[in-house]
């Protein structure tokens, strides 16, 4: 497989995405090889061109661990990380590294949850706030903003009492093909 073009362009967008029919033992060494070409690409074409937007697209689920989905979170956890990693990287080489956390989106992965999903964002809408992030470089963007608190709040919070609530928290069915 071709390595990622990335030479010649101001704003290039990842996405922390592990494929459905990857196995769940799999999930993390896939997901660790697609950051491992995209990081050769991005980097030496960046710092080469000296200017430009490099952008990934986590998740809120990545700033704590949720019963049932343990590989979803640890790819965005590992997504959030590898972006702080790489703007480190590019620190003074005059390219930005933008990570976008999002909380729930309407799409047919969030379709199943059979839970409420507060704040939830129709596509378009989560589209226009993850672009106006990009635009205005900001170094991490959790959209939408009640989706900042929450995080906040939940980072926050020792880890004994996280585990009692988050383990009382509803889960995402595994039976359903998404």
């Amino acid at each position: 497989m071709a390595e990622p073009e990335t030479e010649g362009t101001d704003i290039s967008l990842r996405a922390a995405e592990v494929a459905s029919d990857v196995s769940e033992t799999d999930k993390p060494q896939e997901q660790r090889r697609l950051a491992s070409r995209f990081t050769r690409a991005v980097t030496s074409g960046a710092r080469a061109a000296g200017r430009g937007t490099r952008a990934g697209i986590a998740s809120v689920a990545g700033f704590r661990g949720l019963a049932g989905n343990g590989a979803y979170c640890a790819s965005k956890a590992a997504a959030i990380t590898w972006l702080e990693s790489l703007r480190t990287e590019l620190y003074g080489s005059g390219v930005s590294v933008v990570c976008v956390c999002p909380g729930y989106i309407d799409t047919p992965m969030t379709r199943v949850n059979r839970y409420r999903m507060p704040f939830l964002l129709p596509p378009d809408e989560a589209a226009r706030r993850i672009a106006r992030a990009i635009a205005a470089r900001r170094r991490l963007a959790v959209i939408p903003w009640q989706m900042a608190a929450v995080s906040v709040l939940l980072r926050a919070m020792p880890g004994w009492l996280y585990d009692r609530l988050a383990a009382r928290a509803p889960r995402k069915p595994r039976d359903v093909r998404i």
